[in-house]
């Protein structure tokens, strides 16, 4: 018997590859066509499918030719037409990274996403230098280039030698972000050791923060195996399956699925799509707004219709679904309007006869002219004074009489608001639960649709917002010029409903959607902020005002809302095993107290959006006191079992590794963009290295960083650390891309 080398397998001395793992076997020619006891017969023999040998059908792998004969047989794949079928899936890589492991590190950052990333995968080291992908692993010694051209240039920015100063640095920040953005689009997978990359991204304008890019795969278990192209012009975000045997993609407004062998178009003229977790259930919408579901056996059937203002919100693993339409309904703009200037009909005002004057002639002494004029000119004041209340009612009448006719035309005049619908599908039935008016909940934003409500990943439950007209702020006429016109009215009425105007206020009431049925959470009495579903979807938590309040879902039920705290500023809940909640109280300005579950664990000097990290059950947390704004670094604490200890004053970006361990920047230079890594090791500070511009921990502590920081060009120089002296890797290196470690806060 021979021993594997790669996962230490017993094998038949003639085994030319390991039927566990697939590995190459290193053995002696006159041994390779002995008989094995593994090919007797206890076991039934087949034929290999790929060399044609007559084996055993427990191998996996054949001894001949090293090819995987189980994924054969179990994908069954023949020659001839192929038929979609849906697996399983992992998470949607989302162009507003919702739903990834987020790596930020110091200066540039890193950001990448990895799915089931197995040995193989985690130990790659990814690079970005000179607009290339490379990648890198301890062993080698020469990267891998993947991506030659990762940003396409041409397609994004102008040419810098024809651009003034500041464009120039302009035009250096939108590469620098579109380099990060690209790191979405990457993904490795364990069962296959496969990575997936985008190669010439080019943004599709605006600020969509959607791309169109090339996408490749390469092997990571055949370092000399070359990059296979899966296709070009791929829009916006892609799928693959939890096992990484294959992906979705939208082209040419059209979805694919690619097997790593060949692509299938599945559905055309799509707008948006989104599926389940488990990739069984896929929904798309049409450019004119039909609802679609694709089932794992390939059937296909139609929702709903009317989205082209609408969306889908979530997609869950039973084939539940919420989605939106949005309508443009008419409203009667008198019912927006508080009339506080016309109170009714004013009759008309008569104009007082003005005395008729005296002269001399027509009276025969002076003594009786003099009377009369005395009494003409107090009959000719009355007269003015009459005159002049006169004036005064007619302009009233006239006034009266333009806004009695304005009021006619406020009365019959509408304008539109758009209304969202919200709908929830079992994958037989559709059920309407609910709609909010206005454009604050469902509307098109930076050319993809967005929409306002709160979702449970793991159970369909949706809390959304609903609007009464009543708690509208209406628009008041006396703000209005006299000559005001209705159609000054409804464009002012259009703005605050589509949220330009800052005269739109409005108390919002909220609905929980526990799949099809719908309850009123009208028991809220004051402002809802940070709505969050837990992760099994039985608790729901949020801030009324400054109480700290949770809902308990029982049996599909919400019960009455219970206050857990008061005087809460701000909370995160941490989805680890204890479901803690931390959060923290306002004392003063400048001061502030730190709890979890009730119990005050420390008090902070200033507020700072560094939240802690929690690991297991243990309920470990790391948090900053004594931050300095302007050096970006505080003192680093722990709370482990109940209990408060200091790590390291001066510390930045604390991270939980691949490693499983927790490294932290410390003394970081603000100006010179560098700083020493250290790790705790049993609670105690270790040093790794000084002078470090970022830094990237792979899960077997392989331990890579950056140094000597170019801040005019935004490049390093890429180190891997050994304990007999540090290995330079590349120089002019722009980022690290790693699924290394998720941040500290």
């Amino acid at each position: 018997m021979r021993i594997c080398t790669n996962c230490k397998k017993e094998l038949p001395d003639n085994a030319l590859f390991c039927d566990g793992c697939g590995a190459k076997v290193e053995q002696e020619q006159d041994e390779m066509h002995q008989e094995t006891p593994e090919q007797g017969n206890e076991s039934e023999n087949i034929f290999c499918p790929f060399c044609g040998k007559s084996i055993s059908s427990g191998y996996e792998f054949c001894p001949e030719c090293g090819s995987n004969i189980l994924q054969q047989i179990k994908t069954g794949k023949q020659n001839g037409s192929k038929k979609f079928s849906l697996g399983k899936r992992g998470k949607k890589i989302s162009a507003i990274l919702l739903g990834l492991v987020v790596v930020i590190g110091i200066g540039l950052g890193i950001i990448f996403l990895v799915n089931n990333s197995g040995k193989d995968c985690e130990n790659q080291l990814l690079y970005v230098k000179k607009n290339k992908l490379l990648m890198t692993d301890s062993s080698e010694d020469e990267p891998i280039v993947l991506s030659k051209n990762l940003i396409n240039i041409e397609n994004n920015v102008d040419d810098i030698e024809d651009s003034e100063k500041d464009d120039v640095e302009k035009e250096k920040l939108d590469f620098d972000s579109m380099v990060n953005a690209s790191q979405q689009y990457i993904t490795t997978y364990k069962d296959e050791n496969r990575i997936v990359y985008p190669d010439r991204m080019s943004s599709l304008g605006g600020d969509t923060n959607t791309y169109c890019y090339s996408l490749y795969y390469r092997s990571l278990s055949d370092v000399d195996n070359q990059s296979e192209k899966i296709d070009s012009g791929i829009e916006g975000p892609y799928q693959v399956t939890e096992d990484g045997k294959r992906i979705f993609y939208k082209k040419d407004s059209d979805l694919y699925v690619y097997d790593f062998e060949e692509k299938e178009k599945i559905a055309k003229d799509i707008k948006m799509w989104e599926t389940s977790d488990d990739g069984s259930k896929i929904y798309y919408t049409t450019n004119d707004g039909e609802l679609y579901q694709i089932t794992s056996d390939g059937q296909k059937k139609r929702v709903d219709k009317d989205l082209e203002n609408g969306g889908i919100i979530r997609v869950y693993n039973t084939g539940e679904v919420y989605y939106t339409i949005v309508k443009e309904e008419q409203r009667n703009v008198l019912d927006y309007v508080e009339n506080d200037v016309f109170t009714g009909e004013i009759e008309k005002p008569e104009c007082p006869e003005e005395p008729e004057g005296i002269y001399r002639e027509d009276f025969d002494s002076d003594k009786a002219y003099e009377k009369a004029e005395k009494k003409y000119e107090k009959e000719y004041e009355e007269w003015e004074n009459a005159y002049d209340e006169y004036c005064a009612a007619y302009d009233a009448y006239e006034q009266a009489e333009e806004w009695s006719a304005f009021m006619k035309d406020i009365q019959q005049a509408v304008f539109s608001v758009p209304v969202t619908y919200f709908y929830y599908y079992n994958g037989e039935n559709t059920k309407e639960i609910g709609s909010v008016q206005g454009d604050e909940v469902g509307y098109w934003w930076s050319g993809e649709w967005y929409c306002d409500a709160e979702w449970c990943d793991e159970k369909a439950e949706l809390i959304y917002p609903v609007i009464d007209s009543e708690d509208i702020s209406k628009l008041k006429l006396s703000e209005y010029e006299e000559d005001v016109t209705v159609d000054e009215i409804i464009t002012d009425l259009e703005d605050m409903f589509e949220g330009y105007s800052e005269d739109y206020y409005v108390d919002y009431k909220f609905k929980l959607a526990v799949g099809g049925a719908c309850y009123d959470l009208d028991w809220a009495e004051g402002e809802i902020d940070s709505v969050q579903f837990n992760s099994v979807g039985n608790c729901v938590t949020y801030l009324e005002n400054e109480d700290l309040k949770q809902i308990k879902i029982i049996e599909e039920k919400p019960q009455k809302p219970i206050t857990y705290d008061r005087g809460v500023y701000d909370f995160a809940s941490q989805e680890n095993e204890t479901d803690a909640i931390l959060y923290t109280k306002k004392v003063d300005e400048e001061e502030f107290e730190l709890y979890i579950n009730k119990k005050k664990i420390d008090n902070l000097d200033g507020f700072n959006d560094v939240w802690c990290y929690s690991t297991g059950k243990d309920e470990t947390f790391y948090y900053y006191k004594d931050w300095d704004k302007d050096a970006m670094t505080g003192t680093l604490m722990a709370y482990e079992r109940g209990k408060v200890s200091q790590i390291a004053s001066d510390v930045r970006d604390v991270l939980k590794c691949a490693d499983e361990n927790v490294y932290y920047m410390k003394d970081y230079d603000v100006k010179e963009g560098f700083g020493s890594v250290y790790y705790l090791k049993n609670d105690k500070p270790v040093k790794v290295v000084d002078d470090a511009h970022d830094f990237c921990v792979l899960a077997d502590g392989t331990f890579y960083y950056l140094k000597d920081y170019d801040s005019d060009e935004g490049v390093s120089d890429l180190y891997l650390y050994q304990k007999n002296g540090d290995k330079l890797i590349d120089s002019n290196v722009q980022m690290m891309v790693s699924s290394s470690a998720v941040e500290v806060k």
